[in-house]
């Protein structure tokens, strides 16, 4: 009974405008589901013995609902290159000089898609983003600041992926050094309006003084905010304070502030002596200032060592830093925050509340008229559950 009905549907699909693969990969699925039970292995030879005859594997996702239809069962556990199931991809800045960038990418907080991501991790940076992406497959781009102008690699790397894959962008942000560059470029937009996003979820907030179309969901979280270590701290950096202040200082950018200013990108000179002089830029020269710093009390985040971070933050009785990281898990751990030496669009666009140095005020007095954040950590976890049940969960149904 079986073997006719697979003969019935196979003469069926012979007759239709399916592709070539599509055709091939279900009457090949058929054909092996006599040979076993109630599902179907993903066959790596039986694809790439019908891709040798020249079914060409242009429309996998085509092929899989297919094979849905037919009535059977496609075993997804286990995704080669070959199979028509959905593949799960994550691509953002793999920098292990930079924990915040290292750290942000959703698979790390997220059981569920970490199983189904198995592995693939791209780099924006240094992955040659050569592989045959197809339209089943599902990439999670983000989080980081990695919107930037049209024309720059990253950009090229996302739209070339985004064309073939159905891309999932998720905490992605602004990351531009030049005061004109503030508006989103046009592929940052969902596919309704445009863009190249099947959903998006922008990490900055806006207002007047920034364009951006309305279509875009901003204020979405960087899925840090999930890590365990900062929910174990909640509540709990208030006492035992080693320092008034604690300087967490971006280790590339943000040292000296006229070239930030610029949007130039050098690492710190050596600082192997104590006292350390440090220069911290506030938005015009006018309210630079220049401090005498005990080694203790300066951290940079090329600290590949995130507990250390959260532990120097938490002992910290405020925080001044030039770290788009550092001002949230800061903020998330309730301290009061002062960013320098500004030298990106990301800070300007902060999903929490921004407090810059003033000139000619002390940091004793700027520090007094700031209030304790309270709940932010909370809020955008909230916000991370949300999008990951909206936007990808539904992705994963078929994986």
């Amino acid at each position: 009974m079986f073997m006719k009905s697979t003969a019935i549907l196979a003469l069926r699909l012979s007759r239709s405008h399916l592709t070539s693969y599509t055709k091939a990969v279900v009457i090949g699925a058929c054909f092996a589901q006599t040979l076993s039970s109630t599902t179907l292995e993903n066959s790596t030879l039986l694809l790439a013995l019908l891709q040798r005859q020249g079914f060409y594997m242009n429309n996998r996702s085509h092929a899989y609902q297919t094979i849905q239809r037919s009535g059977i069962q496609l075993n997804c556990s286990r995704v080669d290159n070959f199979s028509p199931c959905p593949r799960f991809f994550s691509v953002h800045r793999v920098d292990r000089f930079n924990v915040g960038d290292l750290i942000s990418a959703p698979y790390l907080y997220f059981p569920e898609l970490s199983a189904v991501t198995e592995g693939r991790i791209l780099d924006i940076e240094t992955s040659r983003f050569d592989h045959d992406f197809f339209d089943s497959d599902v990439v999670v781009i983000g989080g980081g600041g990695l919107v930037r102008d049209r024309e720059h690699p990253w950009s090229k790397k996302i739209v070339k992926i985004c064309l073939k894959a159905r891309c999932v962008g998720w905490g992605l942000g602004l990351n531009f050094h030049k005061d004109s560059l503030l508006n989103y470029p046009g592929y940052a937009r969902t596919e309704s309006h445009g863009g190249v996003f099947k959903s998006l979820g922008i990490r900055d907030r806006f207002d007047s003084k920034f364009s951006l179309d309305q279509n875009v969901p901003s204020n979405f979280p960087d899925v840090t905010c999930l890590h365990p270590k900062l929910s174990m701290l909640d509540g709990k950096c208030k006492h035992g304070h080693k320092r008034k202040i604690g300087y967490f200082l971006h280790y590339r950018c943000g040292w000296n502030a006229t070239e930030s200013r610029r949007g130039t990108c050098r690492k710190y000179p050596k600082l192997n002596s104590s006292p350390i002089k440090v220069l911290l830029g506030g938005d015009t020269p006018s309210s630079d200032k220049y401090l005498q710093i005990k080694r203790s009390d300066v951290l940079f985040n090329n600290v590949n060592n995130f507990s250390k971070i959260v532990d120097f933050l938490c002992s910290s009785e405020y925080v001044l830093t030039s770290s788009y990281h550092g001002t949230l898990w800061a903020t998330y751990l309730g301290k009061k925050v002062i960013i320098a030496n500004k030298f990106s669009s990301k800070f300007d666009t902060l999903a929490v509340p921004v407090h810059g140095l003033k000139p000619r005020e002390t940091l004793h007095k700027q520090f007094g008229e700031i209030p304790h954040p309270h709940g932010e950590r909370q809020e955008c976890a909230r916000k991370s559950q949300v999008f990951f049940r909206q936007n990808v969960r539904p992705l994963m149904k078929n994986s």
